[in-house]
């Protein structure tokens, strides 16, 4: 089997997939894809590559954060040993990927798609939330420990930034004092020592220990006694900071083994799922599909395709084998697509048993043979001294002793490259040796002899590549029933060869025109039988027209509820529009009494708070028209941004529309506009999400604008002030940032003409400095 794999190229097709994968880990399992016997293991295996085929196409690929072999990381810890922080990063990613992939699967049930293979995965994971929040508390995105991993490392190290301040502020004061004893005004760090650099001739001059010097030896480093003392302090909470990480560290380690058993096996479902979807890819790639399996002998095969062939068309050819007959033996001209069918037929055997879609239609079947055994190519061995006749009988010599009644055998070129009358002989006689085995046989040859034989069997078919005579070209289509032809005196005849020779080597060739009269009758045999098959297939077809007339039927009933459901939600859609006008109302009412006083800041936030609300209530309300809505050209339509009525001049491409307004013409999508009702004018809007607005309560007394454009911050400054207003907050920060200044001028400008401001500042030392703007609101 190892052979066959090789000759049938089945290794380019792993590599295509490995190609695919993403974890390491999934490339290395995929070098050890063992073949399926088992029917059920391989229908379970092809339905789930199906299945993650159907997600590509309707969702994206699985959720994968990480991409080191954190199983090894895993097994460390369960032995007790410790993760580096780089390590604990990856391990944080791989805890995101498990809660990713829940997150994945509800996204899948809310949406209705049936993943039944993939929820059987995911749901045997365990996800352990709060050893992740306590990564996220120690690890930082760059794979550095944060300061609040814990309060003693915090303490450390704002202790470690005191002591380096002080260092640098007392060398700064001897690089002052010292300056003309120097070679430069640069702090640096010498064996973990802060030093300053001392000219050679002056290194007595500036007492301390020297920890160096320069290659060209004009400069030595000294850190001076006055630091001495500081840099033995800052050594010591280095120390103990590392000791400190060493320690948090180890506690994670500790409780990462402590789930140790349900992360390995949450692991290596994602490298099955890697391996999966890199199947699903592979297979989307190649236009594959899932055909049916029997054990039952049965190989039939529609529109196959070779699926390594890199032409800009491959011919699709139908194979069957296994019902009506045992063998086949495929005759006609070299380069006519003998070989690549029979590697084709080869090749899409084992896929199935790698779990693999097959480039074929799905009403395809492929019996799961225990074996797939080639003898394909030219085996010739100058090493051992073998001729290309020895090296194919080699071959087939194993292959018949290994053969078996559950076998698909392929050989090619069967009994070539010796004498032709011996090596048909021995070419009917290995195949009929084969056919007492029960497998089943598909040969190549040129042999004559073979194609009578074959006429004379009753468990064997004729089949030949098309041959256009016309062009003199293959059309590489499989003909079964059929034996091929050399058609040499008819391209003789066409190429100019001369009659006289052509008329004396058709009597010689028709010498024996008794054996090809039988071969003739036998011929006409099968055309009616395949006659017969073929009028059983257009019997099929009508009755499967006529269940197809009764699925749109069907389908047009379910239309017609579909549409009677829509008209009762857009008649409650309505009721929730009158309600929504109504609260309106009573908001125009409130404005107009209090024009009849003296209006309070926090009142007219509210209001305008109130108003913001329903707004947001009425866009929620709105859906957009429905994908299977119709318009026409000449149709009054509403269009929802413009609040108008207007008529649809034309249709354009991507469901746009052109639409008159007045003396205006605008282009609006599909989902703008909706139909005109006869004395309607109001907007018809279709059932809405069912969502409570609640008042505000909770407000943020800051606002960051960094990273803002001009107007989106200019929008986002007034909606804060009128919630500060509205939340009776007293102060509020606006943090705009240093940066080019023009968004702090223009909350300044803001605060300035703004009459519910009483006074603003900058931020004090704490508080941001020129980057925030504190705000005094008034009362």
């Amino acid at each position: 089997m190892e052979k066959s794999l090789k000759i049938l190229e089945f290794n380019i097709i792993l590599e295509k997939i490995r190609a695919k994968t993403h974890l390491d880990a999934s490339k290395e399992e995929l070098k050890k894809l063992k073949m399926m016997n088992d029917p059920e293991e391989i229908e379970k295996a092809l339905s789930e590559t199906d299945e993650a085929a159907v997600l590509l196409q309707r969702m994206h690929r699985f959720p994968l954060y990480f991409s080191s072999d954190v199983g090894v990381l895993i097994a460390r810890c369960s032995k007790g040993g410790i993760v580096t922080a780089e390590e604990l990063l990856e391990v944080g990613k791989f805890l995101d990927t498990i809660k990713a992939n829940f997150l994945y699967l509800k996204t899948l049930e809310e949406n209705q798609l049936a993943a039944p293979h993939f929820q059987e995965r995911v749901k045997t994971f365990f996800y352990p939330l709060e050893l992740n929040k306590r990564i996220k508390e120690v690890i930082d995105p760059e794979g550095e420990i944060k300061d609040t991993a814990s309060r003693a490392l915090r303490d450390i190290r704002r202790a470690i930034r005191d002591c380096e301040r002080q260092i640098r502020s007392k060398l700064q004061e001897i690089l002052h004092k010292e300056s003309a004893k120097l070679t430069s005004n640069l702090i640096s760090i010498r064996n973990e020592r802060y030093v300053i650099p001392v000219r050679n001739d002056q290194k007595h001059q500036v007492p301390g220990i020297i920890h160096g010097q320069s290659a060209s030896g004009e400069t030595v480093f000294v850190e001076p006694l006055a630091v001495n003392q500081l840099n033995n302090r800052l050594n010591g909470l280095l120390e103990e900071e590392e000791r400190e990480i060493a320690r948090i560290l180890r506690e994670i380690s500790a409780r990462i083994a402590s789930c140790s058993e349900e992360l390995l096996s949450a692991y290596k479902t994602l490298i099955h799922l890697d391996i999966v979807f890199g199947k699903a890819e592979y297979a989307l790639e190649i236009d594959a599909k899932k055909p049916r399996i029997n054990t039952e002998g049965i190989l039939e095969l529609y529109n196959c395709r070779h699926p390594l062939l890199n032409v800009e068309r491959v011919v699709p050819n139908n194979v069957f084998i296994g019902r009506d007959y045992q063998g086949i033996i495929i005759t006609g001209p070299n380069t006519g697509g003998k070989t690549v069918l029979l590697k084709t037929v080869g090749l899409l055997s084992l896929m199935v048993k790698y779990g693999l879609l097959v480039p074929c239609d799905e009403e395809s079947q492929i019996m799961i043979f225990d074996k797939v055994l080639a003898d394909i190519g030219d085996e010739q061995s100058i090493d051992q001294n073998l001729s290309t006749f020895s090296a194919h009988l080699k071959n087939v010599i194993s292959i018949i002793n290994a053969a078996s009644e559950e076998s698909l055998v392929l050989l090619d070129e069967l009994g070539s490259g010796t004498d032709p009358a011996e090596g048909s002989a021995l070419a009917i006689a290995i195949f009929e040796h084969l056919l007492s085995k029960k497998c089943l046989v598909i040969a190549t040859s040129h042999y004559s002899e073979l194609k009578l034989y074959a006429y004379r069997s009753e468990n064997v078919i004729n089949a030949s590549v098309e041959f256009d005579v016309n062009t003199l070209q293959p059309t590489y289509k499989l003909l079964l029933g059929i034996p091929g032809q050399s058609n040499a005196l008819k391209i003789s005849r066409m190429l100019g060869l001369s009659e006289e020779i052509i008329q004396k080597a058709e009597s010689y060739a028709y010498e024996r025109s008794d054996d090809f009269g039988r071969a003739l009758d036998k011929l006409l045999k099968q055309t009616r039988e395949l006659e017969r098959l073929q009028k059983q297939t257009k019997e099929k077809e009508k009755n499967l027209s006529v269940r197809l007339a009764e699925l749109d039927f069907e389908r047009e009933e379910l239309r017609l509820q579909k549409n009677e459901i829509l008209k009762q939600a857009e008649e409650e859609a309505r009721a929730l529009i009158s309600e929504s006008e109504a609260k309106l109302n009573k908001l125009f009412d409130d404005l107009e009494a209090m024009k009849e006083r003296a209006v309070k800041g926090h009142e007219v936030a509210e209001t305008k708070h109130r108003f913001r609300m329903l707004k947001a209530e009425a866009k929620a309300e709105r859906e957009s028209t429905p994908e299977e809505t119709e318009f026409k050209a000449g149709e009054s339509v509403f269009l929802e941004r413009f609040g108008a009525y207007g008529i649809i001049l034309s249709e354009k491409k991507n469901n746009k529309f052109d639409v008159q307004i007045g003396n205006a013409t605008v282009t609006v999508s599909k989902k703008e506009i909706r139909h005109a009702e006869a004395g309607d004018a109001k907007t018809s809007l279709s059932p809405r999400t069912n969502r409570a607005l609640a008042v505000k309560k909770d407000v943020s007394m800051t606002l960051d604008l960094r990273g803002k454009r001009y107007e989106e911050a200019k929008i986002a400054l007034e909606k804060f002030i009128d919630d500060a207003l509205f939340g009776a907050l007293a102060q509020v920060n606006i943090i705009h940032g240093f940066g080019t200044g023009i968004i702090r001028e223009m909350v300044h400008n803001y605060l300035k003409k703004s009459e519910f401001v009483e006074s603003f500042r900058f931020g004090g030392a704490n508080e941001g400095g020129r980057g925030v703007t504190v705000v005094n609101l008034k009362k």
